[in-house]
Protein backbone atom coordinates (compact mmCIF):
# COMPACT_ATOMS: atom_id res chain seq x y z
CA UNK A 1 0.00 0.00 0.00
CA UNK A 2 3.14 2.47 0.43
CA UNK A 3 4.06 2.00 -3.13
CA UNK A 4 1.89 4.20 -5.14
CA UNK A 5 3.66 7.37 -2.64
CA UNK A 6 6.69 5.99 -3.25
CA UNK A 7 6.78 5.45 -6.87
CA UNK A 8 5.85 9.40 -7.00
CA UNK A 9 9.17 9.93 -5.38
CA UNK A 10 11.51 7.08 -6.81
CA UNK A 11 9.72 6.65 -10.36
CA UNK A 12 12.27 3.79 -11.43
CA UNK A 13 11.15 1.68 -8.22
CA UNK A 14 11.31 -2.18 -8.60
CA UNK A 15 9.74 -4.68 -5.80
CA UNK A 16 10.64 -8.30 -5.69
CA UNK A 17 8.48 -10.82 -3.85
CA UNK A 18 10.11 -14.13 -4.31
CA UNK A 19 8.98 -17.16 -2.78
CA UNK A 20 4.98 -18.30 -2.68
CA UNK A 21 3.00 -18.40 0.06
CA UNK A 22 -0.69 -17.64 1.02
CA UNK A 23 -0.38 -14.65 0.62
CA UNK A 24 0.66 -14.33 -3.08
CA UNK A 25 -2.88 -14.16 -4.19
CA UNK A 26 -4.06 -11.33 -2.36
CA UNK A 27 -0.68 -9.47 -2.81
CA UNK A 28 -1.55 -10.03 -6.73
CA UNK A 29 -4.75 -8.37 -6.05
CA UNK A 30 -3.81 -5.79 -4.32
CA UNK A 31 -1.03 -5.39 -7.08
CA UNK A 32 -3.18 -5.05 -9.64
CA UNK A 33 -6.00 -2.74 -7.96
CA UNK A 34 -3.34 -0.51 -6.93
CA UNK A 35 -1.92 -0.36 -10.90
CA UNK A 36 1.39 -1.59 -9.82
CA UNK A 37 2.33 -4.62 -12.16
CA UNK A 38 4.79 -2.35 -13.94
CA UNK A 39 7.17 -2.64 -10.36
CA UNK A 40 6.20 -5.65 -8.78
CA UNK A 41 7.10 -8.35 -9.30
CA UNK A 42 6.29 -11.92 -8.39
CA UNK A 43 9.19 -14.26 -8.73
CA UNK A 44 7.77 -17.39 -7.25
CA UNK A 45 10.16 -19.30 -5.31
CA UNK A 46 13.85 -20.21 -5.88
CA UNK A 47 16.47 -22.09 -4.78
CA UNK A 48 19.22 -19.98 -5.12
CA UNK A 49 18.27 -16.14 -3.82
CA UNK A 50 21.61 -14.67 -4.08
CA UNK A 51 21.30 -13.21 -7.15
CA UNK A 52 17.59 -11.38 -6.01
CA UNK A 53 19.91 -9.87 -3.04
CA UNK A 54 22.78 -8.82 -5.34
CA UNK A 55 20.28 -7.37 -7.93
CA UNK A 56 18.21 -4.95 -4.56
CA UNK A 57 19.71 -2.07 -2.30
CA UNK A 58 17.86 -2.88 0.76
CA UNK A 59 15.55 -5.81 2.16
CA UNK A 60 11.72 -4.84 3.12
CA UNK A 61 10.11 -7.52 5.72
CA UNK A 62 7.67 -5.39 7.36
CA UNK A 63 4.93 -8.06 8.21
CA UNK A 64 5.07 -10.45 10.94
CA UNK A 65 2.19 -11.03 12.69
CA UNK A 66 -0.57 -13.20 11.19
CA UNK A 67 -3.38 -13.68 13.90
CA UNK A 68 -1.51 -15.03 16.71
CA UNK A 69 1.42 -16.68 14.82
CA UNK A 70 4.62 -14.29 15.33
CA UNK A 71 7.73 -15.07 13.01
CA UNK A 72 10.53 -15.50 15.25
CA UNK A 73 13.14 -15.72 13.62
CA UNK A 74 13.47 -14.52 10.06
CA UNK A 75 16.01 -16.28 8.09
CA UNK A 76 15.56 -14.51 4.89
CA UNK A 77 16.37 -11.08 7.06
CA UNK A 78 19.44 -12.67 8.08
CA UNK A 79 20.56 -13.62 4.58
CA UNK A 80 20.00 -10.06 3.47
CA UNK A 81 22.39 -8.99 5.73
CA UNK A 82 25.00 -11.33 4.94
CA UNK A 83 24.91 -10.11 1.42
CA UNK A 84 25.10 -6.89 2.85
CA UNK A 85 21.76 -5.54 2.72
CA UNK A 86 20.13 -3.09 5.05
CA UNK A 87 16.76 -4.48 6.31
CA UNK A 88 13.11 -3.00 6.94
CA UNK A 89 11.36 -5.20 9.50
CA UNK A 90 8.20 -5.52 11.95
CA UNK A 91 9.31 -4.50 15.53
CA UNK A 92 7.45 -6.96 17.12
CA UNK A 93 8.99 -9.70 15.74
CA UNK A 94 12.11 -12.01 15.63
CA UNK A 95 13.33 -9.68 13.67
CA UNK A 96 14.95 -7.59 16.23
CA UNK A 97 16.94 -10.04 17.43
CA UNK A 98 18.82 -9.59 14.27
CA UNK A 99 18.20 -6.05 13.03
CA UNK A 100 19.92 -3.21 15.55
CA UNK A 101 17.83 -0.50 14.94
CA UNK A 102 19.61 2.57 13.30
CA UNK A 103 22.84 0.40 12.96
CA UNK A 104 22.58 -2.63 10.72
CA UNK A 105 18.48 -1.56 9.35
CA UNK A 106 15.80 -0.33 10.55
CA UNK A 107 12.20 -1.56 13.21
CA UNK A 108 9.63 0.17 11.86
CA UNK A 109 5.63 -0.73 13.59
CA UNK A 110 4.27 -3.36 11.10
CA UNK A 111 1.04 -1.22 11.23
CA UNK A 112 2.19 1.70 10.83
CA UNK A 113 2.35 3.08 6.85
CA UNK A 114 3.95 6.09 7.52
CA UNK A 115 6.71 4.62 9.05
CA UNK A 116 7.33 1.84 6.38
CA UNK A 117 7.48 4.19 4.40
CA UNK A 118 9.78 7.13 5.93
CA UNK A 119 12.11 3.92 6.40
CA UNK A 120 12.35 2.69 2.73
CA UNK A 121 12.22 6.63 1.40
CA UNK A 122 15.41 7.41 4.32
CA UNK A 123 17.33 4.62 3.25
CA UNK A 124 16.84 5.11 -0.77
CA UNK A 125 17.91 8.91 -0.14
CA UNK A 126 21.13 8.27 1.64
CA UNK A 127 23.03 5.91 -0.50
CA UNK A 128 26.08 6.34 1.84
CA UNK A 129 23.70 5.60 4.94
CA UNK A 130 22.47 2.40 3.02
CA UNK A 131 26.13 1.17 2.86
CA UNK A 132 26.59 1.55 5.95
CA UNK A 133 24.24 -0.26 7.63
CA UNK A 134 24.33 -3.01 4.44
CA UNK A 135 28.16 -3.28 6.09
CA UNK A 136 27.04 -3.77 9.72
CA UNK A 137 24.71 -6.26 9.21
CA UNK A 138 26.92 -7.87 7.13
CA UNK A 139 29.48 -7.84 9.77
CA UNK A 140 26.96 -8.61 12.59
CA UNK A 141 25.55 -11.60 10.93
CA UNK A 142 29.01 -13.12 9.88
CA UNK A 143 30.31 -12.49 13.20
CA UNK A 144 27.77 -13.17 15.44
CA UNK A 145 25.12 -15.29 13.85
CA UNK A 146 26.94 -18.27 12.03
CA UNK A 147 25.32 -21.66 12.82
CA UNK A 148 28.70 -22.20 14.88
CA UNK A 149 27.95 -19.25 16.80
CA UNK A 150 24.77 -20.32 17.50
CA UNK A 151 25.66 -23.81 18.56
CA UNK A 152 28.45 -22.24 20.81
CA UNK A 153 25.77 -20.40 22.60
CA UNK A 154 23.18 -23.16 22.73
CA UNK A 155 26.38 -25.56 24.54
CA UNK A 156 27.00 -23.07 27.26
CA UNK A 157 23.83 -22.23 28.34
CA UNK A 158 23.55 -25.87 28.37
CA UNK A 159 26.68 -25.86 30.47
CA UNK A 160 25.34 -22.91 33.04
CA UNK A 161 22.08 -24.89 33.26
CA UNK A 162 24.07 -28.24 34.75
CA UNK A 163 25.92 -26.18 36.38
CA UNK A 164 23.15 -24.10 38.34
CA UNK A 165 21.25 -27.45 38.93
CA UNK A 166 24.68 -29.19 40.45
CA UNK A 167 25.32 -26.56 42.85
CA UNK A 168 21.25 -26.15 43.70
CA UNK A 169 21.42 -29.73 44.43
CA UNK A 170 24.38 -29.55 46.55
CA UNK A 171 22.89 -26.91 48.47
CA UNK A 172 19.87 -29.11 49.05
CA UNK A 173 21.73 -32.34 50.10
CA UNK A 174 23.57 -30.18 52.77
Amino acid sequence: RVLPKLRNVFPNLLYFIVGNGSYRETLEKQTDELNLRDCVRFLGPSSDPLPYYAAADLFVHPSNIRGKWVETFGISILEAGACGLPAIASRESGAREIIDHGKTGLLIDEESETELSQAITSLLQDPSLRDKMGKAAREKVVSELTWDRCLDDLENAFRNSISAAQKSSRVQAV
